[in-house]
């Protein structure tokens, strides 16, 4: 790679080149990286109970137009259920349907092969000290970004 050492278009392009993977995997299951995280998150905390959609917005670390985007998508394939909240009508709640759960369960185990492949590169310790460095990172952009 060119210009080896501008970390941050190191970074852009790693995460570029994960995309891509993940988009590569998660086509044959008709749902894009974005949807599957959704559905990975709903079906590990949800199953078959009610989530906040203001929950998986903070998952995704998205904002809610485009988490509601998401979610539309979602609805329109049959993989989820969205209703307005009997007690408070500002929040949404979301639940996958069967086809939903099914679907997850079918791709779960290709995500994890991603991440698979992601880590192979690197020894445990390697992994364990990557990860610290990605979080200091994340912080530090993260507090810049939401600055008021």
């Amino acid at each position: 790679m060119e210009n080896s050492s501008n970390l941050g278009r190191q970074v852009v392009y790693c995460g570029h080149l994960a995309r891509l993977c993940l988009e590569e995997r998660m086509r044959q299951f008709g749902v894009t990286p974005v949807q599957a995280y959704a559905m990975r998150f709903l079906a590990r905390e949800g199953g078959s109970r009610e989530i906040a959609q203001r929950d998986l917005e903070r998952e995704l670390r998205l904002k809610a137009s485009t988490v509601n985007g998401v979610v539309d998508r979602l609805v329109e394939k049959g993989l989820l259920l969205r209703q307005t909240s009997p007690t408070d009508g500002r929040c949404r709640l979301l639940r996958l349907t069967e086809a939903g759960r099914a679907a997850a369960a079918a791709f779960l185990s290709a995500m994890e092969d991603t991440e698979v492949l992601f880590r192979s590169a690197l020894s445990p310790g390697e992994q364990q000290q990557f990860q610290e460095l990605l979080v200091r990172i994340i912080s530090r952009l993260e507090s810049e970004v939401h600055r008021t």
